[in-house]
């Protein structure tokens, strides 16, 4: 399946993104091509993910999302929910967080 997203960043963004990605601090914006890279190297990671997980436990039944998180982040999915953010756009922004900000 191919799939388009729209994804709006600003100047400011798009140097925060070149130098998480490629570790150089220099002011630089990242392109559509790097941009499309890392996203589709996300999607690669997630989806091995998926199917480590269900390979080692095929049989585990499914958590419902709000039993998965830690006080603070319920208190940001709750914030994202008013915000009328769908479920799994609210996974994804908890996925990057738990990756970014608390490791």
């Amino acid at each position: 399946m191919n799939i388009n997203i729209k994804v709006s960043l600003t100047d400011i963004e798009r140097n925060r993104m070149y130098r998480n990605i490629t570790g150089k601090c220099v002011k630089k914006m990242i392109s559509r091509s790097e941009l499309n890279d890392f996203v589709a190297g996300c999607i690669d990671a997630a989806i091995s993910e998926i199917a480590r997980k269900e390979h080692d436990d095929p049989s585990a039944p499914s958590v419902p999302m709000v039993d998965r998180f830690t006080p603070s982040e319920l208190a940001e999915v709750t914030r994202l929910q008013a915000a009328g953010k769908s479920d799994n756009y609210i996974h994804g922004q908890l996925q990057v967080i738990r990756r970014y900000v608390l490791s």
